[in-house]
């Protein structure tokens, strides 16, 4: 302790990976028992998700995936030729990794598969788009949205 009062950190334990490969964070809470003492928890969370990078992510070279055009202004199209049938899901996220919104889910048909879809109220930016197929990520498209 320095001058009567314990550092942070002397009795929990917690502490920052500085230079962790895998991202997390950790939180802190503090709640009252019903015996009239207080008790707190540590959690570590870690996202393991997937790469931000677009060009270090391990791509399923068995399927095809085209947006166009690219910069996006209004309406754009995805071109998807799939290996398999199955359920796709296309989200969006922001550069930081941050979840934007859910763009497609539904079953879809192997081979040859062409959608359209409209930006909508998104502002301008770099986002990267994540499709899975089956519950596996097999692609992810950096895309740039710009204004009209």
């Amino acid at each position: 302790p320095q001058g009567g009062v314990p550092r942070w950190g002397d009795n929990s334990g917690a502490s920052r990976d500085l230079n962790a490969s895998d991202p997390a964070v950790w939180v802190f809470g503090l709640y009252g028992n019903t015996n009239n003492t207080w008790t707190n928890h540590f959690a570590k969370i870690s996202t393991g998700a997937w790469p931000l990078d677009v060009e270090d992510f391990q791509q399923n070279t068995d399927s095809k995936v085209e947006v166009f055009p690219n910069p996006i202004e209004d309406v754009y199209s995805v071109q998807l030729d799939l290996p398999e049938s199955g359920k796709i899901e296309i989200d969006l996220y922001d550069m930081n990794g941050r979840f934007v919104r859910h763009i497609y889910a539904s079953q879809i048909s192997k081979g040859n598969n062409l959608f359209s879809f409209n930006k909508g109220p998104l502002p301008s930016g770099q986002y990267v788009l994540q499709f899975k197929l089956n519950n596996q990520s097999f692609k992810n498209e950096k895309i740039s949205v710009t204004g009209r």
